[in-house]
């Protein structure tokens, strides 16, 4: 009766998510200026894939060794988790985060005003103006744990804003073709050379 319940009560949460697990693909940002570094080579896609790995890593965690994120999202609206237990879980998942995009946003401050404007063009163009990646981008340093408090509250919220940053990055490495192809090429040769000494 339970698994029944679980099942009906997924498919009933899944168009939430839907229009956004389905822009997985990755789509060519159409912004000038992001052809002009993917030409230069100042764009470092590894640094963003490795940002991706952390998060995709973060969101999957059995963080009980049952529940993932996905499943304390489902939990969460089925109202079975306590007020208490919900502020836990957002307290581990924000403070993993930030630890996590600590290294990379302190790395592209200087490019604030180009990100923005890139942001604000990527959002239109995927249709997530509601996104709560375009108030992130804005926001002031040392200021990040507050932004989530106030504008992520749930663990749906928190779920959803990771998904938006992990679709803007796939999204910027499949808009540098010429840096992204590099990138992988030297990705399958590092690997052949594990391969090769394992």
């Amino acid at each position: 009766m339970n698994k029944i319940f679980f099942l009906i009560a997924l498919l009933y949460c899944i168009p939430i998510f839907s229009d956004r697990q389905n822009a997985k693909m990755g789509m060519a940002i159409d912004f000038p200026g992001l052809s002009a570094l993917d030409h230069t080579g100042m764009i470092h896609i590894g640094n963003i894939d490795d940002f991706r790995t952390k998060t995709e890593h973060m969101i999957n965690h059995k963080l009980d060794k049952v529940n993932a994120m996905p499943d304390y999202v489902l939990l969460e609206q089925q109202g079975q988790l306590t007020p208490e237990f919900t502020e836990r879980v957002i307290n581990y998942y924000t403070q993993h985060f930030l630890k996590i995009s600590q290294k990379y946003f302190k790395e592209i401050r200087h490019l604030k005003p180009i990100l923005m404007k890139l942001i604000s063009t990527w959002a239109q163009q995927r249709g997530l103006q509601d996104s709560l990646v375009l108030l992130w981008a804005g926001i002031e340093p040392g200021k990040e744990e507050q932004f989530v408090k106030d504008y992520a509250p749930t663990i749906k919220s928190f779920y959803t804003f990771l998904g938006d940053i992990d679709m803007l990055l796939l999204d910027i490495m499949h808009s540098c073709p010429k840096t992204y192809a590099h990138y992988l090429e030297c990705k399958k040769l590092i690997e052949e050379k594990h391969q090769q000494h394992a």
